[in-house]
């Protein structure tokens, strides 16, 4: 509060102005005024400097000026001594525009601020637009690859079962190549085992050895049939000489379920044949037969003889004796020509020989829900000789009648002579140099051959 006559600094209940000793008016009209001239200040202030200076000064303290506050005598107020000058009053805002100033550091402040945000906004959004551009001119298809990630070569490997007896013991061996395998250290070997998950059993196959681009392992049995060791092949990382398998398994396949039971039928053992030979092995053994009896006939001239031997190539082909034979069987002995007994046949009493049961279960093979590609194309050559069998051995069976009736007959011999190679071996029928598994030409040596290629094992890894 200041006093109306010299503008000092006043107490608000102050009756006399402690400066000039001037009579003050009633508080209430002091107030009134100070806080209508404060207010006056305050707006002013705040439409020039803005809240946030106002808002500083409101919390600033008063401060009590230090003079007295009671009045002084008048001789003391007339003396020469001077009155002090007015103090400021420091409890409001101040009238003067210089106050203005204490806003500029702040506004300042907020000014760069703003810009270094502004600042970091912009290499931000440059930033983004370059990456954006750079990724935009990398093409997808050559992603950045580094020393230790770079793809393996492909793993891959193949196992193919063959006879080496032609049919006299059944599969007997079996050659395993693979590619993509990389050399080991420390004396670790790569290890590959034929097993039979359903009778638990493990036959060791070998130590595969580099051999060029690959490594490759061929395993042999002098008797038995291989395919019936086990249905799963695999290869596995070995640290020790084992006789079972403990390592990593590396590479496997499996014999698929169904279709795999149609090919044991083919190459491996079937029910109905003697002894329960698998059909390829017997159909082969039995057209083999066929063709010896065939042969004989080029070197006798004895009509005895000759149709001892037309009886024996019936007997093949029909699966049974006759049951009033032209010939009896001591007389055929006698003209060294043994009578043959067979109970199945290579066509059979009502078509149910090897030759139509092997396309059958060649069919059944290729059309199982898990067959592969590579099943369905050898079953495919393995039908085309069945059906050039049925054709020739049809055939070779009404001249083997004719020859039984009439010995003399040489052309029907020499025409028996033929079909009966051709029912074994094939007959190059284009004229391209070989015997292909196709119509006209294959043979039970081509059916065999093609049915072996049908268990035929493609090895994938096991990552």
């Amino acid at each position: 509060m200041l006093c109306p006559g010299c503008q000092a600094p006043i107490e608000s209940d102050a009756v006399f102005c402690g400066h000039c000793g001037s009579p003050l008016p009633p508080v209430h009209l002091c107030r009134s005024e100070v806080e209508e001239s404060v207010q006056s200040q305050s707006a002013e202030q705040w439409s020039d400097d803005g809240a946030s200076v106002a808002e500083e000064q409101e919390h600033q303290s008063f401060v009590v000026p230090e003079y007295p506050l009671t009045p002084l005598p008048a001789s003391k107020v007339s003396g020469s001594t001077p009155s002090p000058a007015p103090l400021p009053f420091t409890g409001g805002p101040s009238l003067h525009r210089p106050a203005q100033k204490a806003g500029a550091p702040s506004t300042g402040r907020n000014l760069v601020f703003i810009a270094v945000i502004l600042a970091i906004l912009g290499v931000g959004i440059a930033a983004g637009i370059f990456a954006l551009w750079q990724n935009k001119h990398i093409p997808s298809h050559q992603p950045f690859t580094t020393a230790t990630s770079m793809p393996l070569p492909r793993i891959s490997g193949v196992a193919t079962f063959h006879d080496t007896s032609n049919a006299r013991s059944g599969i007997n061996s079996v050659s395993l190549s693979v590619h993509g395998l990389q050399p080991l250290a420390n004396g670790s070997h790569y290890e590959a085992w034929l097993v039979n998950e359903h009778e638990l059993h493990i036959q060791p196959l070998g130590t595969l050895a580099k051999a060029g681009d690959t490594y490759a392992v061929n395993f042999s049995q002098p008797d038995g049939n291989i395919l019936a060791l086990g249905n799963t092949l695999q290869v596995t990382v070995e640290t020790t000489q084992a006789t079972l398998p403990s390592g990593r398994v590396l590479l496997s396949a499996h014999f698929p379920p169904m279709a795999g039971m149609h090919i044991n039928h083919l190459l491996v053992s079937y029910p109905e044949t003697p002894d329960k030979i698998a059909l390829l092995p017997g159909l082969l053994a039995q057209t083999r037969q066929l063709y010896d009896q065939s042969q004989q006939l080029r070197t006798t001239n004895d009509k005895t003889a000759i149709q001892c031997l037309a009886q024996n190539m019936l007997v093949l082909l029909d699966g049974q004796s006759p049951a009033k034979p032209t010939v009896k069987s001591h007389t055929c002995s006698s003209a060294h020509v043994p009578q043959l007994s067979i109970n199945y046949g290579l066509l059979g009493q009502n078509n149910n020989g090897y030759v139509s049961t092997v396309g059958a279960h060649a069919s059944l093979a290729a059309t199982q829900t898990d067959s592969t590609d590579n099943i369905r194309k050898y079953a495919q050559q393995v039908i085309f000789s069945s059906e050039n069998l049925s054709n020739w051995f049809s055939t070779l069976h009404q001249d083997a009648q004719d020859l039984l009736a009439h010995p003399n007959d040489h052309n029907k011999a020499v025409e028996i002579m033929s079909l009966a190679d051709h029912a074994l071996s094939g007959v190059d029928s284009n004229d391209n140099g070989s015997v292909e598994p196709i119509h006209g030409e294959a043979g039970a040596m081509q059916a065999y051959l093609s049915g072996q290629s049908m268990a035929t094992l493609n090895l994938t890894s096991n990552k």
